[in-house]
């Protein structure tokens, strides 16, 4: 025996502590001896200390000897092999990196038995294995001589350290014998993780099993893998550091309180089975802290499932009367089933694909999880019943299937719970929840039952907008979710404690109110609520009905109304009916929600021409007078005289019919007029309630009142004509003059004070014309409206007539063309109080037109949206805007003489067109003709070739474009005032003339540029070009530039060519005539002039004295001399011969020589010299002989060389 209990020991050879082998048997011809028996290794005890090995703990037993042998007899049997010694680690560390040999020794020849492998006992202290291996295998028999049993690795207290072994390590490191897991820890430090099983440490001695029957840890740093091939067991706990894997197929079983501590990973094919007790899995504390994917059987016993998200479900797993349990909820996914009874006390999300059936009771989800029951996939309850607990709705899944064919199954949601879209409730059973609208059960999806008598059943509060087939309402239904039409399939029943919740917030089923409409038979008992939501209850109508429920049958009634169904009482002293179908006019099969006094009375006209109080004239032989009840009259034919007051529900008069009302008559509901004849007399008014049709082909005329109040009356059109002495509207009443075809409505007044405070539409070429016969004007309030539609300009145009219209509310010009045939004003309302717009608007459709053809005064307004404005007339009108006007529209024109008068108001216009009409922009207005982008064929256009267009910028107004063009006509005077344009101005005829300012090019090609009026500077900044087709007219009455004679006086360069056309003027003391001298700049251009006029039209002059055009670098004079006052001041003296001598022989202007404009100094200019030499001199030099004589001529010419050059001109 070796001991070692204190200090450190460094074994780096062989410590050997063998049994010896044994003795052999005698030798002799007649028989031989046993062999003796091997002897046994000795004892290798670690009790403290540290030890540290790398050589060889050997203590093998000894081999048996063998046996004697004789040739002539039968030896005995070998000796048996000696038993391993033991290696007992009781205190203190070993470390091993070595080889520790324990195994028993071989059996002797002639069938020795092997000896048992030795024990390696780790009872205290620390073992550490870190390389090298250990062998506890038995010895080998001798031929028939039994093997001996390997020894123990056994681990009762202490640990078992395996410290970086790598995979080869691991293999080699136990060979033979068996590892008894009492208590203690076994510590792996590996990272390629600890894998239990044949190829590796476990392995090697157990084979493939690990049994744990007390608590013992496994710490490794990874994963503790238990691959296929092996099982665990489990009696007590498992406490891994690092995640458990379960390889597929591997199984383990747990009994009584068992745990396995840290993440577990089961894959696909593994098997967990729960045999008693309570078994523990997982790490609450790891995300992922339970992976089951393959089975978990718990029976009747219970799992509790530690993750700290959720714990995964496997592909099975099986209840019978057990219980699961995790605190943060279970997960099944797509394939995977939870079957059979008991319980799941955790939040359940059963993903798309998964299945969960009931074998009986069964408990699902958290009561206090508001996400306690969560399912996408299949829930089989089957005829056993399945309890949901969640702390708010339990969402069903794809598919709840109830009961098995004659047996029902029972699913009870004690929160209540829904089914979304393309969700399924299917069979025949009991679904159980509160009648509580807070906790109710959701239909969005379909819920269909097996059939009659195999109905699904409901016990609580049910509502929800999705289909139901075969169903029993034994709690409250409340269709749709506020409201909605519901359809049911097959029969839908109704119990005795039932209750039919039905919501009102209009009169339309589906968005109004809440309808069922039943495939089969609906059978009725129990209570009918009804409810008024959405403020309905103060709009809601006594005449008002509502079917609520439309069935194939309908059997029973409800025992009685709740209090929600008095609907009418506070609001008409009037109690709901409730009709089967029992009487007219409802259909036998629907449910029909009305008051009791307004069922439809009818009465029809049989009398001709007679008087309406006349029972006979009557089919019912009753006067349908005032009520109750109140009567639908109807008047086929014939004409029934309102000979009293006289009140009905409704009136229809047919074609052919016709009223005269002699006396009051008030409609309170709707009025239907086909083709028929009304007349109100004088002092009668026609009261009328409720919408009213007049319909096409019927007149309505009288001087007495129709008084829609706030009704809307529809006048259809066709050979219609409406001529009343008074029509009282409404603030909330709609007039529609002309839906299908013109109307002619001709009112003497409107209201008391002539006023127009609702809605009126004229439609396909309408006209209203007010006034006429009472009034000199009428108007429109701020709140008031007035449409314009479904008109066109040239054959159905909507028309304002009569003998003023003053609009002070809004206007809408919604396409076609609007006829302002009245003088018209627009204003501010002077009683506006908020209500409504606070200056007249008029809002214009891009294709509206709206045209004044009478005197208009627009004061106070806004006009946008586009359009076109146009005034027109024979004889000049004018539309004066006033200085708060504002307008944005496409197009602004004149025609036939119109003229507009802009003082002061802000004008956009795409496209302004002045065809024989005038423009006078006046108050420092702002005149803004956009053009958007430039468009071509748009902008602002002045004249035509059927009429002259005028536009007048003064008083510091400023007209804005973009494009324009002066057209043939066309006269646009820049006054006080400035016009600008983006691009150049387009002169192709027309005028351009004023004293004001032009900031744009002008490109002047076939009209007339005249500046000043008469005379004045015009100033432009830009570039001036003019064509062979323009002309420049200048007007001279004096010298004085600007106030006597004009100028175009331009900031950029100028293009020069067509005409210079100057006309001498009567400033007030005749008409002007220049004398020798006088000098006019008539342009000037700082950017430099190039070209000349083509042709110059100039004025005769007095005398000898003639016009000369000098083109300088940047101005344009005209001078009027003599032609031979070469130098231009006034006389022709000698000063002027030595011009002549300097430029004579080239060519020359007027002042180097040219006197006749031939563009050359010759002799001709010379002679012309001598004519007029000493006109315009101080003193005549006639007296001074200084003018040569004919001979010094000659010789001067001759001097000169220019006898050759006088030659015969053309």
């Amino acid at each position: 025996s070796v001991i070692l209990t204190d200090g450190t020991t460094t074994i780096a050879g062989i410590l050997s502590a063998n049994g010896g082998s044994g003795g052999m048997g005698g030798f002799s011809d007649g028989g031989s001896g046993g062999g003796g028996a091997g002897g046994n290794g000795g004892s290798i005890t670690f009790s403290g200390g540290n030890a540290m090995h790398s050589g060889s703990l050997i203590a093998q037993g000894g081999m048996g000897g063998h046996s004697g042998f004789s040739a002539a007899g039968t030896g005995n049997q070998g000796g048996g092999g000696g038993n391993g010694g033991q290696l007992l680690v009781s205190g203190g560390t070993l470390t091993s990196s070595g080889i520790v040999d324990l195994r028993g020794g071989n059996g002797g020849e002639r069938n020795g038995d092997g000896g048992n492998g030795g024990n390696l006992s780790i009872t205290a202290g620390e073992f550490v294995l870190q390389s090298g291996s250990v062998d506890l295998r038995a010895g080998a028999g001798n031929m028939s001589g039994a093997d001996g049993t390997d020894g123990a690795l056994s681990l009762d207290g202490g640990t078992l350290a395996v410290d970086a072994l790598g995979p080869q390590a691991l293999e080699n490191l136990l060979v033979g014998g068996q590892f008894l897991f009492n208590s203690g820890t076994l510590r792996i430090t590996d990272d390629n993780g600890f894998v239990v099983g044949s190829s590796g440490l476990i392995g090697g001695l157990l084979g493939t099993s690990l049994n744990l029957t007390s608590t013992y840890t496994i710490a490794v740093d990874d994963r503790l893998l238990l691959p296929t091939g092996t099982s665990l067991s489990l009696d007590g706990a498992l406490l891994a550091t690092g995640k458990t894997v379960l390889d597929s197929f591997v199984p383990v079983t747990s009994a009584n309180n068992s745990q396995i501590v840290g993440p577990v990973l089961a894959l696909t094919g593994s098997t967990i089975d729960v045999v008693s007790g309570t078994l523990s899995l997982g790490d609450a504390t790891d995300l992922s802290g339970v992976n089951l994917q393959g089975t978990l059987n718990v029976g009747g016993n219970s799992a509790t499932l530690n993750s700290a998200g959720y714990a995964q479900l496997g592909e099975l797993t099986t209840l019978n009367g057990g219980m699961i349990t995790a605190a943060n909820g279970i997960v099944l996914g797509s394939g995977d089933v939870l079957t059979g009874n008991g319980s799941v006390n955790a939040p359940v999300a059963a993903g798309i694909g998964s299945t969960i059936q009931a074998t009986s009771l069964l408990t699902l989800g958290d009561s206090s999880s508001v996400i306690g029951f969560a399912s996408e996939g299949v829930l089989h309850v089957g005829s056993s019943q399945v309890t949901i607990q969640d702390a708010n709705l339990a969402a069903l899944g794809a598919l709840t299937t109830l009961g098995t064919p004659g047996f029902g199954g029972v699913l009870n949601v004690a929160n209540g719970a829904i089914l979304d879209f393309a969700d399924n409730l299917t069979g025949e059973g009991t679904v159980v929840s509160p009648n509580d609208s807070t906790k109710p059960i959701i239909n969005n999806g379909s819920v269909v039952g097996t059939g009659p008598g195999q109905e699904i059943i409901f016990d609580g509060y049910v509502k929800g907008f999705g289909t139901f087939t075969d169903v029993v309402f034994n709690g409250t239904y409340a269709p749709g979710l506020s409201p909605a039409e519901v359809n049911i399939g097959g029969d839908m029943t109704l119990g005795s404690s039932a209750t039919l919740e039905i919501e009102l917030a209009g009169t339309s089923p589906g968005s109004g109110h809440d309808k069922i409409n039943v495939a089969g038979t609906a059978n009725l008992n129990g209570a009918l609520d009804v409810l008024l939501i959405g403020g309905f209850e103060n709009s809601i109508s006594a005449s008002d009905q509502f079917t609520v429920l439309d069935a194939g049958a309908l059997t029973g009634v409800f025992t009685n109304v709740a209090p929600g169904g008095r609907l009418l009482i506070e609001e008409f002293n009037a109690d709901i009916q409730v009709d089967y179908g029992a009487t007219s006019p409802f259909n036998p099969n629907q449910v029909v929600l009305s008051d009791i006094n307004f069922i439809p009375f009818v009465a029809t006209w049989t009398g001709g021409t007679s008087n309406w109080t006349t029972a006979t004239n009557w089919d019912i032989n009753q006067v349908p007078n005032n009520g109750p009840p109140l009567y639908d009259a109807i008047v086929p034919a014939g004409t029934t005289i309102v000979d009293a007051p006289i009140e009905v529900r409704a009136l229809t008069v047919g074609t052919g019919g016709g009223v005269q009302v002699d006396n009051d008559l008030t409609v309170t509901d709707t009025t239907l007029l086909d083709a028929s004849a009304v007349v109100v007399s004088a002092g009668a008014t026609l009261q009328l309630g409720g919408n009213v049709t007049f319909m096409a082909g019927g007149s309505t005329s009288g001087p007495g009142t129709i008084s829609p109040d706030d009704a809307t009356i529809l006048f259809d059109g066709g050979a219609q004509a409406v001529s009343v002495g008074r029509f009282n509207l409404g603030t909330a009443a709609h007039t529609i003059i002309g839906r299908n075809s013109p109307v002619t409505f001709v009112v003497g007044q409107i209201d008391d004070d002539n006023t127009i405070k609702g809605v009126i539409t004229l439609e396909r070429g309408g006209t209203l014309n007010i006034g006429q016969t009472a009034n000199a004007f009428w108007q429109t309030s701020a709140e008031s409206t007035l449409n314009f539609e479904n008109s066109t300009p040239e054959t159905s145009q909507n028309q304002i007539a009569g003998p003023r219209v003053i609009v002070q509310g809004t206007m809408n010009v919604n396409g076609g063309l609007v006829r302002m045939r009245a003088d018209t004003t627009l204003r501010s309302d002077p009683n506006y109080s908020g209500q409504g717009v606070a200056r007249a608007t008029v809002n214009m459709n891009p294709e509206g037109i709206l045209r004044f053809d009478n005197d208009a005064d627009i004061e106070d307004a806004l006009i946008t949206g586009g359009g076109t404005v146009r005034v027109r007339q024979e004889s000049v009108k004018v539309a004066t805007f006033g200085a708060n006007v504002d307008m944005d529209i496409d197009l602004f024109e004149t025609e036939l003489g119109g003229t507009a008068f802009v003082n002061g108001s802000n004008i956009r216009v795409d496209t302004v067109a002045l065809d024989s009409g005038s423009l006078t922009l006046d108050a420092a207005a702002q005149f803004e003709v956009s053009d958007v982008g430039a468009t071509p064929g748009v902008g602002f256009f002045v004249g035509s070739a059927a009429g002259a267009g005028t536009v007048t910028i003064d008083g510091g107004a400023t007209l804005n474009s973009v494009n324009a063009t002066i057209l043939s006509g066309g006269e646009v005077a820049v006054s006080n005032g400035v016009w600008n344009s983006t691009n150049a101005i387009a002169i192709t005829g027309g005028q351009l003339r004023g004293a004001g300012a032009v900031v744009a090019d002008i490109d002047n090609s076939g009209g007339t540029v005249a500046p000043g009026l008469s005379p004045g500077i015009l100033s432009e900044t830009g570039n001036y070009t003019q064509g062979a087709g323009g002309t420049l007219a200048i007007e001279l009455g004096g010298t004085t530039l600007g106030a006597e004679y004009d100028q175009l006086a331009i900031t950029g360069s100028a293009v020069l060519d067509g005409v210079l056309d100057v006309s001498l003027v009567d400033l007030g003391g005749g008409v002007f005539e220049p004398i020798a001298g006088d000098t006019f700049s008539i342009l000037t251009a700082t950017g430099g002039i190039s070209g000349t006029f083509t042709s110059v039209n100039l004025p005769a002059l007095a005398g000898d004295l003639l016009w000369y055009v000098n083109y300088g670098a940047t101005s344009v004079e005209l001078v009027s001399t003599y032609g031979a006052d070469f130098d231009e001041n006034g006389d022709v003296d000698t000063d002027d011969l030595i011009a002549w001598e300097g430029g004579f022989g080239g060519p020359a202007i007027h002042m180097s020589g040219d006197s006749d404009n031939s563009t050359l100094a010759d002799g001709f200019d010379f002679l012309t010299w001598q004519r007029q030499f000493g006109n315009g001199v101080g003193a005549p030099l006639a007296t001074v002989d200084t003018t040569p004589e004919p001979s010094s001529l000659a010789l001067l010419l001759l001097g000169l060389g220019l006898t050759g050059l006088c030659k015969q001109r053309d």
